[in-house]
């Protein structure tokens, strides 16, 4: 989730204080961590969940949709700033990213989940 919110967090950021240099610092600093988290999230978690034994194709496809968003990015985000301008166009990135943010929490309400609880030694006393 804190992954999911830097960015939005980073571009309202950017957008609110532009073009003052330490709120560009604020926004890379934010984009920098969430980009770090969701890499160390996607190869961790996907192991932890799925084990090793086909963990490559399995990681492969998993990321498959994110690789292809990725890659056309570049083509709809400048249709949109020559379109819409470039401010525009940033605040309509950072909505997007409220809007996935917000549906990737309810994923957290949708699925029921068991959580397993250990014995510690303060369990026994």
């Amino acid at each position: 989730m804190i992954a999911a919110v830097l960015l939005p967090i980073g571009l309202a950021i950017l957008l609110a204080t532009a073009p003052w240099i330490a709120g560009a610092v604020l926004f890379a600093i934010c984009v920098g961590l969430g980009s770090g988290l969701t890499s160390i999230g996607n190869g961790t978690l996907s192991l932890e969940l799925f084990g090793r034994e086909g963990y490559g194709r399995r990681i492969g496809w998993c990321t498959s949709a994110k690789q292809l968003t990725a890659a056309l990015a570049p083509v709809g985000m400048s249709t949109a700033m020559s379109g819409m301008g470039v401010v525009a166009s940033l605040w309509l990135v950072a909505a997007v990213g409220v809007i996935s943010a917000l549906a990737f929490f309810g994923i957290t309400f949708a699925v029921e989940r068991p959580f397993a609880r250990s014995k510690t030694a303060a369990d026994n006393v």
